[in-house]
């Protein structure tokens, strides 16, 4: 009976394959290079911590993994992806009163997840080549991270915040001391839900290959952070807590993830 069962769903699958048009179904490889901001409206209004925007055309966020997708119709087709992402947030933090300046480095890993609904329109070279944009949702989750802050000027303490699964510690570093371990909570909330809008160029290559470039902005509208008003700077986000000091008179206000940059991919069709 089992046999027979399997057998039946076999062919049920094999015949609705062998149903979709050529060159529907395709999986392969991705990856995106961007420019990333750890954005937070009192952040960027703050006079005595300001974020460092990257180097031109060195970009402070990669990420990479594998597409799986199937275009219906005639001009459209759903993708999704699963990726691993990096990405790099610097501040400048100065203050009056002989306090140091001091370099705040933030680096966030994700595990990306996201759904796109692509529109197509191919018509060059016998409809092989065209143009292409998308729209979709994303679920990202944390997988580490790492927050240091550097003196840059004068002699002061350096120390990191590290956060990995089952270990959370606080690092603090001291020419005068040796280097204590303190239990810390998570600085960053574990799961963030964002939306991706993208366009491009679009290729297939010998009824074979897929090849897609163009470019791709995804903003996360969850808050970033998961601090809470009033904790030290042992059990605090450090950016938060130097905004506090800064005094602006300003409820601090939710954090995003936003990237913008280029999106790469090439795949390859499963029912030739």
């Amino acid at each position: 009976m089992k046999t027979n069962l399997f057998f039946l769903i076999f062919m049920c699958i094999s015949s609705i394959l062998q149903a979709q048009q050529p060159r529907s179904w395709y999986f392969g490889l991705n990856m995106q290079a961007q420019k990333y901001w750890l954005y937070n409206y009192n952040d960027f209004n703050n006079e005595w911590l300001l974020p460092v925007a990257p180097k031109a055309l060195v970009p402070n966020a990669l990420s990479g993994g594998i597409s799986f997708g199937r275009g219906f119709k005639k001009h459209f087709a759903f993708q999704a992806d699963i990726q691993y992402s990096s990405q790099t947030q610097k501040f400048f933090y100065s203050v009056p009163n002989n306090f140091p300046d001091v370099d705040v480095i933030i680096r966030i890993n994700y595990f990306k997840m996201p759904l796109m609904f692509q529109y197509n329109h191919l018509k060059w070279a016998k409809k092989t080549a065209g143009f292409y944009a998308e729209v979709g949702l994303q679920t990202s989750i944390m997988s580490n991270y790492k927050q240091s802050v550097n003196t840059i000027s004068g002699s002061y303490i350096s120390w990191q915040a590290i956060y990995e699964p089952q270990q959370v510690l606080f690092e603090q570093q001291s020419p005068w001391y040796d280097m204590n371990v303190f239990p810390m909570e998570n600085l960053f909330k574990n799961i963030q839900f964002g939306s991706i809008l993208g366009f491009g160029f679009k290729k297939i290559i010998n009824e074979e290959y897929l090849l897609q470039a163009g470019f791709r902005f995804d903003y996360d509208f969850t808050n970033t952070d998961n601090v809470t008003q009033g904790k030290d700077i042992f059990r605090s986000n450090l950016r938060y807590v130097l905004n506090s000091s800064a005094k602006t008179g300003e409820k601090r206000v939710n954090s995003h993830n936003i990237r913008a940059g280029l999106n790469f991919s090439i795949s390859y069709f499963l029912n030739n």
